[in-house]
């Protein structure tokens, strides 16, 4: 099952009353109300879809200016908390500092972001900032419910809406 994780809601909401069908939540005024919040985001909106009523449901939420992901269901109770997370950024990050700029001096490890899907983690290289790199940060993106690292064109993908599936299979194949 999936989720609607939104940083930003509708303008104005959009007609649901096809969706609302399949999905009664969506008549819920609290359901919509959050769909119509600009800011804070919204975050998820406590649905659980299929992948084609997501996708239908993403669709008309963005014919109305809102932006967000379409995201496993699971996501909403992470497996990993914030403190499992940092300890794995911290030796990623470390063998990436090896494997990649040995030769830089790296600050400490602190949190970057949280996405609905990742802790985001960084060490500022103090060559890269001197070299004027933007960011000059060193990454590691832990996902919150197995914790493997993310990579960018995981990110691309989920921007996309095609991660979803490629993590729905992975999560089928390891049970």
């Amino acid at each position: 099952m999936y989720d609607i994780y939104l940083f930003i809601g509708c303008r104005t909401l959009p007609a649901l009353d096809e969706l609302m069908q399949k999905v009664p939540a969506l008549a819920d005024p609290d359901v919509q109300k959050r769909i119509l919040q600009r800011s804070p985001g919204p975050g998820f909106l406590e649905l659980d879809l299929t992948d084609d009523v997501a996708t239908t449901l993403f669709q008309l939420l963005r014919s109305r200016k809102a932006n967000g992901y379409i995201v496993l269901a699971a996501y909403r109770k992470p497996g990993i908390i914030r403190e499992q997370a940092e300890t794995i950024a911290k030796r990623v990050i470390a063998e990436l500092h090896v494997a990649r700029i040995p030769d830089h001096t790296l600050g400490p490890v602190h949190l970057v972001r949280e996405e609905p899907v990742a802790w985001t983690f960084g060490a500022v290289s103090e060559e890269w900032v001197k070299e004027g790199r933007i960011p000059g940060i060193l990454f590691a993106s832990v996902d919150k419910l197995d914790g493997h690292i993310w990579q960018p064109e995981d990110f691309e993908q989920l921007q996309a809406g095609h991660y979803r599936q490629e993590k729905e299979k992975d999560t089928k194949e390891r049970t």
